[in-house]
């Protein structure tokens, strides 16, 4: 079962449209954009990246930056909060709801249903359905 989860995930990477792919993480990170960048949140994503396991796939410069900023009480710099939204997508990114969205976003762009982009909750749905088709039954990956 595990060969064939490592075949979907290949053909996946290989037939997926790499502007596609921007849009989707892009829309995950929207997603984590909406809550403020400060401290208590960043020291929830240190969690749950611990929690998730993203924690060991971070680079060693993500995981620095994290950990020394958690400690901050706001982070006002454009610079630094672009840096960190991309951190906090990337750990997103590994939890069942950044999954979803986006492979939501690519159900979507595939199929057309461009007025789904709009609400993520629609989004949701449409990537969990997605990912609960068996691997070998997945379209797109």
């Amino acid at each position: 079962m595990v060969l064939g989860a490592e075949l979907a995930s290949a053909s996946f990477n290989k037939s997926l449209d790499v502007g596609i792919a921007q849009v989707a993480f892009a829309k995950v990170r929207e997603l984590v954009s909406s809550q403020p960048v400060s401290g208590p949140v960043l020291e929830r994503f240190f969690r749950k990246a611990v929690r998730t396991g993203a924690w060991g796939r971070l680079s060693p410069v993500s995981k620095a930056l994290l950990l020394a900023s958690r400690r901050l009480v706001l982070v006002k710099s454009p610079v630094l909060r672009s840096i960190l939204l991309d951190i906090m997508a990337e750990i997103e990114m590994y939890t069942t709801r950044g999954r979803a969205v986006y492979y939501g976003v690519v159900v979507a762009l595939k199929k057309n249903m461009v007025e789904a982009l709009s609400s993520l909750k629609r989004l949701v749905t449409l990537g969990i359905a997605y990912l609960s088709l068996p691997p070998l039954w997945r379209v797109y990956g």
